[in-house]
């Protein structure tokens, strides 16, 4: 089986399958879940490697480097105020498109979504002071927005995994994973009509928010 990605998806994925194997002790699974421990760990050695790896005064560098920039912008508090405004809303208007172009079975198109609301966030986070209406409550939004495209991404990741598993391979572990399967089938529909359900009313918010024009 190959590399499954992220040690997030490694953890989600671990959670989500314990759940399952606890309601169906099928053998496949069972092979399947100690493929996903070896997989999960050798993911948190390389990401502890990587992390000794940083050198964290650059980081702090640059992040000083940045408030100073910030702190000499060009041009009057109002023009500054407006620019933060803009790039707000040019963000939200990137989330508005890649909502627009959501394709229920196409999974990149939900991939592209989360990118965009996760930027989006970020964004208001930073900027909020600057910004009448991005009040704490209205933030949280956007992390549970983000949190429920999260969750469809894993959701895609596990059941792909699964699938790749089971492919080619004897009847039997087809047999124990297709219940598997489409458990979280189900799971990934449920979440995806919350998503649909919620989305909409807060790009909405966003939108009066940060209007076209300010």
């Amino acid at each position: 089986m190959s590399r499954l990605g992220s040690a997030r998806d490694l953890s989600v994925e671990r959670h989500t399958l314990s759940i399952s194997a606890r309601r169906a002790r099928a053998p496949a699974l069972k092979s399947f879940l100690n493929q996903l421990e070896r997989d999960y760990r050798l993911v948190l050695r390389r990401a502890r490697r990587d992390i000794d790896r940083e050198d964290v005064r650059d980081l702090k560098s640059q992040r000083n480097r940045i408030r100073k920039g910030l702190a000499h912008l060009p041009g009057s508090r109002k023009d500054v105020h407006q620019k933060l405004l803009r790039s707000g809303r040019d963000a939200l208007d990137r989330v508005r498109e890649k909502r627009a172009a959501i394709d229920p079975h196409k999974i990149q198109t939900l991939h592209q979504t989360r990118i965009a609301v996760k930027n989006f966030r970020y964004l208001l986070e930073a900027i909020a002071p600057e910004v009448p209406g991005a009040s704490p409550k209205a933030l949280a939004t956007l992390r549970a927005l983000q949190t429920t495209l999260g969750d469809l991404h894993d959701l895609e990741v596990l059941t792909a995994a699964l699938s790749r598993y089971s492919a080619g391979d004897a009847t039997s572990r087809i047999e124990d994973l297709t219940p598997v399967l489409i458990d979280l089938e189900a799971q990934h529909s449920g979440i995806l009509r919350s998503f649909f359900k919620s989305v909409d009313a807060i790009l909405d918010h966003w939108t009066r928010v940060l209007p076209e024009k300010f």
